[in-house]
């Protein structure tokens, strides 16, 4: 349930930190760094300080980012506070521990590369006892030290006329200077647009000599276009310029869908095979045995939902299982390779979990293929596509719509119909 948010006013924020409140359950939300005056060009960390003891509870949905922030990395972890003097210790406080409550600590690590005011949308923290929601704010990034400036433009190279949903290309940012002013791939690299896949592959040295930044696989998901704005980055006082990018994505045309499921039918039809029960078993014997007879009974009905072509409703059984049997790790192995054989390789895994933490916690799904859409409507913009199989959370309930993330390294955003899920 979304919980309201008041932040303290403006003239205590310069000495005490920003507050989201949560009317009920009292969750709060302190960000720091926010006072900070970063120099365009440097690295600046947000650092947000949640009253849950448990880091592994606590997740947060952040909000869209400007062209000219990047997201290098984030870390999260218990942080002990003092409520009082709002003193925090990363480790243990040691003989003053009464003193102090444990938190949780996400540090999230940007790379800021223009000079100029860059808005933050509210980040949305999602914990067993409700969400709380931060006010936007406004960081002034400030121009480095004047000195003279070099510009250089950049240029794309290897651009397709256009790409059908599942087709990936090979894009190429390219620049013309000397090499030895040129900064690492990572600074180069824009935000990926909702619906694509963009993975960033190697360069070589001679390649960078020659002027090479970026070499980038695309991959639409859905029909919406490949669209980069235009961005200017600055890097020691040498500015770069990237022109914007739009590629057109079209669905696969009527004649070839027939085709493209056929091969799929082939590959991954009803003869797909579903784990061996053996697999489990042999990693963990002694836990097999104490568990054989409930194990081998679910194992039998979920691997018959598999076989029947019931394939999400198979691995929401075995995330279910994972999460709430005693034998949880037994099923765990079987669900992962059953994963693997549909090309899910980077999913969550389950936690145990105590039942009186269920009660508020955020939801959990296995969908089956749907698209994913930008708004509840079925007559909406489709940004991406779910295949078969993947595990989600729910965050958002509309009357036949749900808004979910993908449980996985890319944690894509969107609405699906309800129908189209399997909640666990």
């Amino acid at each position: 349930m979304m919980v309201a948010i008041s932040i303290l006013s403006a003239l205590l924020a310069v000495l005490i930190p920003r507050y989201a409140y949560a009317e009920e359950n009292r969750i709060d939300v302190i960000l720091h760094g926010i006072q900070d005056h970063p120099v365009a060009g440097s690295p600046w960390t947000l650092t947000l300080l949640i009253n849950h003891s448990d880091p592994g509870e606590v997740d947060v949905l952040v909000p869209h980012l400007a062209g000219d922030i990047l997201l290098e990395q984030v870390v999260k972890g218990p942080r002990f506070r003092n409520p009082v003097s709002g003193q925090t210790f990363q480790g243990n406080p040691g003989a003053d521990a009464t003193a102090f409550e444990r938190w949780t600590a996400i540090e999230y690590r940007f790379m800021l590369y223009n000079p100029g005011n860059v808005l933050f949308d509210p980040f949305t923290v999602i914990t067993p006892r409700g969400q709380a929601v931060t006010d936007p704010f406004e960081l002034p990034v400030q121009r480095p030290p004047s000195r003279s400036e070099v510009r250089y433009q950049l240029a794309w190279e290897g651009l397709p006329p256009g790409l059908r949903i599942g087709e990936s290309a090979v894009i190429i940012l390219r620049f013309r200077g000397p090499a030895a002013v040129l900064p690492q791939a990572a600074f180069f690299l824009p935000q990926v647009p909702q619906g694509h896949i963009l993975e960033s592959l190697p360069v070589s040295m001679e390649e960078r000599s020659a002027g090479m930044t970026l070499r980038l696989r695309l991959v639409p998901l859905g029909a919406s276009p490949f669209i980069l704005e235009r961005r200017q980055l600055t890097y020691n006082n040498t500015i770069f310029e990237i022109p914007a990018l739009r590629i057109p994505v079209s669905r696969i045309p009527a004649d070839q869908t027939a085709d493209i499921h056929a091969g799929e039918a082939m590959e991954n039809g009803p003869n797909l095979p579903f784990p061996a029960l053996e697999r489990a078993a042999s990693g963990n014997l002694q836990l097999y045995r104490r568990y054989q007879t409930e194990y081998t009974m679910i194992y039998n009905t979920v691997r018959g939902l598999w076989e029947r072509g019931d394939r999400a409703l198979a691995l929401a059984s075995l995330r279910r299982e994972e999460r709430d049997h005693p034998a949880g790790a037994l099923f765990a192995v079987i669900r992962r390779e059953a994963e693997h054989s549909l090309g899910f390789y980077s999913t969550g895994d389950e936690t145990r979990r105590n039942a009186l933490s269920l009660r508020r916690r955020a939801q959990t799904a296995v969908t089956n293929e749907t698209p994913i859409h930008h708004v509840p409507d079925s007559s909406g913009e489709i940004t991406g596509l779910f295949r078969e199989g993947q595990p989600v959370i729910i965050m958002a309930r509309g009357e036949t719509w749900l808004r979910v993330r993908a449980n996985d390294s890319g944690g894509i955003t969107g609405w699906v119909a309800a129908s189209s899920i399997h909640i666990y």
